[in-house]
């Protein structure tokens, strides 16, 4: 088993207008480190570069996005600074899934 098969995560949908934007994957790395992947639908890429590249692993980010945080102590915090980076991409709204 790897560490990967071990890891918890929880998904977010993001919408726009109704449609679905992105969705949120918030991952618990052990119970005080939890990472975000934004996964973008097709409407979601077509908004930004950075989202047409494929999923965003707070892990790996573009220089862009550098006052983003890589790990966050909180499952909350970390849902929080995923959906602050999709909603500078465009407005938009999350429900859980």
């Amino acid at each position: 088993m790897t560490d990967s098969d071990k890891w918890l995560s929880t998904r977010f949908l993001y919408t726009r207008d109704a449609r679905l934007f992105a969705e949120i994957e918030v991952i618990e790395l052990d119970p005080s480190h939890y990472k975000f992947v934004i996964h973008p639908t097709p409407l979601g890429a077509n908004e930004s570069s950075y989202m047409r590249q494929g999923p965003l692993d707070s892990d790996h980010l573009p220089s862009a996005f550098a006052d983003v945080s890589r790990v966050y102590a909180r499952q909350l915090d970390c849902l929080r600074a995923a959906t602050r980076l999709v909603s500078s991409i465009g407005p938009a709204r999350f429900t859980p899934h």
